[in-house]
């Protein structure tokens, strides 16, 4: 039976078998997950089989959100100035993977990271950057909404959120 788990990135995790099945994405955990980790331009963590082998991962940094940038059923509750969120760079699984819920199981893991963030620091949204219309597809069906100047940007505000973890 796998044993899934989520751990921050490390040198110790085999990375050589990971395909997202997306160059830029395998890339991405292959070559630069350790520098900008290094750099402190953001974390990565990764699931892995066994505490080993990579079979995803996703990055998270820091950002913010443009007021202008938000629709207008969110302006009326939110001040002018440009808010404090998370965002989610980069999740993807393992090609051979899919189908089993583990992009779930990763967003999941980045919003329990956000909401620790909401209690710690303050934080407004999570932000993602869809890559295509089938991870737009993903991000909404967990109720992130478009921004209005960003077509392939999505958030989903702190509130909701929070209300999910806590309810």
């Amino acid at each position: 039976m796998n044993e899934f788990r989520i751990i921050p990135f490390s040198r110790e995790i085999d990375l050589q078998p990971f395909d997202a099945g997306v160059d830029a994405l395998t890339e991405y955990l292959k070559k630069y997950a350790r520098q900008n980790q290094d750099r402190g331009i953001g974390r990565t963590y990764v699931l892995t089989e066994s505490n080993i082998r990579a079979i995803g991962y996703y990055v998270v940094s820091m950002a913010e959100v443009s007021f202008a940038s938000l629709p207008d059923s969110v302006t009326k509750r939110v001040p002018r100035y440009p808010l404090p969120s998370m965002r989610i760079g980069r999740l993807a699984v393992d090609h051979r993977y899919r189908g089993q819920k583990l992009g779930e199981l990763l967003l999941v893991d980045a919003l329990q990271r956000a909401v620790n963030l909401f209690h710690q620091v303050g934080l407004f949204a999570v932000i993602v950057d869809a890559k295509d219309a089938v991870a737009e597809g993903f991000y909404e069906h967990f109720g992130f909404k478009h921004f209005v100047d960003r077509p392939a940007s999505l958030f989903l505000p702190m509130g909701s959120i929070v209300k999910a973890f806590e309810s």
